[in-house]
């Protein structure tokens, strides 16, 4: 279907692909893109052709590294988090959490981890029967062995 043959193209994808009503698929990836620090994307399964949404920056204002699926909530906005990026004192940063809404195209930084709300977001986000959305961090917390953190749902 595509096989991301060029240098800027997004690299080392993360997590599966998620689909949407219209057949577009949106992914993300850990590297590539305009800054080599990943990318945020959607395939056009009909028409063969891949568009990047959002190149990662890094910190200390951007996610760094895609990781893990992407999640959907009950407004159709699409989350997904960053593995690095966002605060930082000094380095990659901690993680982030980012948000796309397909029908108007908006890319939005939601939030930034830091040492106390937990480093490292993995896994994507799951969504509870209430519309707060839930992931997990590999390391924060008081023993520094990862924490359960969630986004609050935003209303329309």
């Amino acid at each position: 279907m595509y096989d991301f043959p060029n240098a800027g193209d997004p690299s080392y994808l993360s997590g599966r692909p998620l689909p949407d009503a219209s057949g577009n698929l949106y992914g993300s990836s850990q590297l590539g893109g305009s800054f080599g620090r990943g990318t945020f994307f959607k395939f056009d399964v009909s028409l063969g052709v891949l568009t990047v949404l959002h190149n990662f920056r890094g910190a200390p204002n951007d996610g760094d590294r895609g990781r893990g699926p992407l999640s959907v909530d009950r407004e159709g906005r699409i989350y997904g988090v960053t593995v690095y990026g966002g605060l930082s004192i000094g380095g990659t940063g901690y993680g982030t959490v980012y948000r796309y809404t397909p029908s108007n195209g908006t890319y939005e930084h939601v939030y930034e981890f830091d040492r106390t709300t937990g480093r490292f977001p993995l896994g994507g986000l799951i969504q509870d029967a209430n519309g707060n959305l839930y992931g997990t961090t590999e390391q924060g917390g008081e023993g520094d062995d990862g924490l359960i953190f969630q986004v609050l749902p935003v209303e329309k």
